[in-house]
């Protein structure tokens, strides 16, 4: 191995995100109602994973296929809806969880009647609703954190590391879990954490 292969190689290398093993893409899709934002959300079907849990569209990201055409493409598999029915108007943060999952996130803004012409795929999507961005935005949800803690047992990582188990203390964190509750949902988990972001950024902006 030559210092010019390491350049050559370099040059057309594409970052990726170490250790993720599944990449999804979201659409936090926005619409008007009554004069106001809303951001839209789904409720997801019975039997399937998750199930009952509140979400945005989104879903696996395909090989052949960018982010955003990902969280366009599920968006309109799940609400039945065109790619002409969303304006993409930018990308926001990208979520890795600790279970190295890496979720992009687009923001789109849905044409009026949208939401009246959508048709849902029942197998996926038990309901769809909005909440509006001020009520998050005035609203500061119950955030909760838990503890991620290393758990090494096998006895064998510290011979291999010469260093006396009882003598070692592993970095520790924690994930949060904010919860808000409206009009009968529950939005928490990694949902509940990307519009906990979103909703600081649109906060740290001025009107």
């Amino acid at each position: 191995m030559q210092l010019s292969d390491i350049r050559s190689g370099l040059a057309g290398h594409k970052p990726v995100i170490m250790e993720t093993k599944r990449e999804h893409s979201v659409l936090l899709p926005l619409i008007e109602r009554a004069g106001e934002l809303c951001l839209v959300y789904e409720r997801r079907a019975a039997g399937i994973k998750q199930a009952g849990e509140v979400c945005f569209p989104g879903g696996k990201r395909e090989p052949d296929e960018t982010p955003e055409q990902c969280a366009v493409r599920e968006f309109c598999e799940e609400l039945g809806l065109s790619p002409e029915d969303v304006e993409i108007v930018g990308q926001f943060d990208t979520q890795v969880t600790y279970s190295h999952l890496t979720v992009f996130t687009f923001v789109g803004v849905l044409k009026e009647d949208a939401l009246e012409r959508m048709q849902p795929g029942p197998d996926e999507v038990a309901r769809v609703f909005t909440i509006p961005l001020r009520f998050l935005m005035d609203t500061p949800p119950l955030d909760y954190k838990f503890p991620l803690v290393v758990d090494v047992t096998d006895e064998s990582i510290y011979d291999a590391l010469d260093i006396p188990s009882h003598e070692y203390s592993w970095f520790k964190g924690s994930v949060g879990l904010p919860v808000w509750h409206y009009d009968g949902e529950i939005l928490w988990g990694i949902t509940g954490r990307i519009t906990k972001a979103f909703v600081e950024f649109l906060k740290s902006k001025p009107e």
